[in-house]
């Protein structure tokens, strides 16, 4: 095993509160709980084939979920810190300034650019100390609870969408081995299942790029300009509109770049979704 309960200091350390139940090598005969990211899990060996996970309460007792607005016990961010969250005002996603229903202006609208763009939360407070948990604690399991209170900010109108399917912005490879897991598909997925929609993977990143913290907007673009590709998915002839899903909205260079791509491949419109901004 490579990573055992003890080796946790917090609840927000294990990953996924997915606990697997093996053979204890120290003791025959006793099993004990393990943690295990399952990305870390190869596929056929005796965790992945023999013992089974699901989801227990176990983990909650022990490392109880903390608000991270107050400190309250039994969330990630409890219903006081939840009631204050205001949804930011709707931006044009190409020139970030306020816009109806945050719909492109007519006079931003280019052929290979965003066509809309939806936020629910802002990235300040309790929302911007759980996705730094997420990003530089690989705490996966809070992006569940901020996409729960996502969905109750935006408008239900969102769900009913027609043929849209769903992508996410792709990690540099080496950067989601190391996290375990890439935020913005995990929260992409979550989006298509609750709106009854086609998940696909139709980008990948072609190389890494510098932080993109401190930038200026043009230094954003340059950085980013020429890191993705696009990928046709199988239902790419069916679909018309996609929704690309990223964590943080800022100048929105990483999103614009992946709309471009995307409409090389034949996307007829593009929305961007974030959870922040």
């Amino acid at each position: 095993m490579q990573m055992l309960m003890s080796e946790y200091t917090s609840k927000q350390d294990v990953p996924n509160t997915v606990l697997y139940i093996t053979k204890s090598l120290i003791c025959p005969g006793i099993y004990v709980y393990c943690a295990v990211p399952p990305a870390r899990c190869e596929r056929g060996t005796f965790l992945d084939s023999f013992c089974y996970a699901r989801r227990v309460g176990l983990v909650d007792w022990i490392y109880p979920k903390v608000c991270a607005g107050c400190g309250r016990e039994g969330r990630y961010i409890c219903e006081v810190c939840e009631g204050q969250l205001v949804r930011p005002p709707a931006v044009c996603p190409e020139c970030s300034k306020p816009s109806v229903d945050g719909w492109v202006h007519a006079r931003c609208r280019r052929t290979m650019g965003m066509d809309r763009l939806i936020v629910g939360l802002p990235y300040r407070g309790p929302v911007q100390r759980c996705l730094k948990n997420v990003k530089y604690k690989s705490s996966w399991n809070v992006i569940q609870t901020l996409t729960e209170i996502w969905m109750k900010k935006i408008d239900s109108r969102f769900e009913i969408l027609g043929d849209t399917a769903v992508t996410a912005v792709p990690m540099w490879a080496r950067k989601e081995r190391a996290r375990g897991f890439n935020q913005a598909e995990r929260l992409a997925k979550m989006v298509a299942e609750t709106w009854g929609m086609v998940y696909c993977d139709c980008l990948e990143r072609t190389r890494e790029t510098r932080p993109m913290w401190g930038l200026s907007r043009n230094a954003r673009e340059d950085n980013i300009r020429g890191a993705f590709r696009g990928v046709r998915p199988r239902h790419s002839d069916t679909v018309s509109r996609i929704l690309l899903v990223d964590d943080v909205w800022t100048t929105g260079a990483t999103m614009r770049e992946c709309a471009r791509i995307l409409k090389q491949n034949g996307a007829k419109e593009i929305w961007g979704v974030a959870l922040a901004r």
